[in-house]
């Protein structure tokens, strides 16, 4: 096989690879986008994944969904609306994010991955039935105060 054919080939499996690629970061940010709407920022949702905002170095900022990705950092699996993650995170050693004691940094092919595969393994019916115990919850306490006499007799 000639130097042609070997790079022929190495064009069409990048190219297969960039489409691939390209699906799964979409397919990602339409579940993730649908998670960050649903759920609030910073609780710590089913399998430790949570709602960050994330503020701009230059001001503004940005949700992400966080995932855990070992040793207590936390990747950011993916934001509201496609902004590209080095705009929105602060340079360091490996472009990461410092939030008080938690570092983030940005989405790898490893933690994209994964959070596929917890999709697959039913984390949005963990997390739909997550906020439909919050909710219950919710209503169950304004039950409480709603029906709490005040003192004084004022109800």
């Amino acid at each position: 096989m000639g130097i042609i054919d070997a790079v022929k080939r190495l064009e069409r499996a990048g190219d297969a690879n960039s489409r691939a690629n390209s699906k799964l970061r979409e397919a990602t940010r339409v579940v993730s986008g649908a998670i960050i709407e649903a759920c609030p920022i910073g609780a710590e949702l089913p399998r430790r994944y949570e709602v960050v905002s994330v503020i701009a170095p230059g001001g503004g900022g940005m949700l992400y969904l966080g995932a855990p990705c070992g040793d207590g950092e936390r990747a950011l699996i993916d934001g509201l609306d496609g902004e590209e993650y080095t705009e929105y995170l602060r340079p360091c050693n490996l472009g990461c994010h410092h939030d008080r004691e938690r570092s983030f940094v940005g989405p790898t092919r490893a933690s994209t991955l994964a959070f596929a595969a917890d999709v697959a393994d039913g984390l949005l019916d963990e997390i739909a039935a997550w906020l439909k115990a919050r909710a219950a919850e919710a209503e169950q306490a304004t039950a409480t105060l709603e029906n709490a006499e005040l003192p004084g007799g004022a109800a």
